[in-house]
């Protein structure tokens, strides 16, 4: 596997930017493929955590003091599901770099399965 393959499948999880990038040059490679997916599944599931927990919170916003208390202790998650996402982030690059077709833990299953 060439090092221009893997230094593209390394550059999908520069999230649009890459995506851009690897459009143009080599979008026909599985690798760049498979970390494309990867990478498109990381960034869905860090999305989807955020806006839940907004539109959770601006729900029980409107019940006084247990509302935004509860809202207040679930940004906690937010905070640990992007600590995660940052770890999986450079886990992605580093198997990216090695040429691995490693799926990310928790959502790489998910992710392989998505239909780009």
């Amino acid at each position: 596997m060439s090092r221009k393959v893997r230094l593209t499948a390394a550059a999908m999880y520069i999230f649009i930017l890459g995506w851009v990038y690897a459009a143009f040059t080599e979008k026909d490679a599985p690798l760049v493929r498979f970390h494309f997916r990867q990478s498109v599944g990381l960034l869905l599931v860090l999305l989807l955590v955020t806006g839940g927990w907004y539109g959770i919170t601006w729900l029980l916003a409107w019940i006084p003091y247990a509302g935004i208390l509860t809202g207040v202790i679930a940004f906690a998650l937010v905070i640990a599901a992007w600590g995660a996402g940052i770890l999986f982030w450079i886990l992605g690059i580093v198997r990216a770099l090695q040429g691995r077709y490693a799926a990310l833990p928790l959502i790489g299953q998910w992710a392989h399965r998505l239909p780009f």
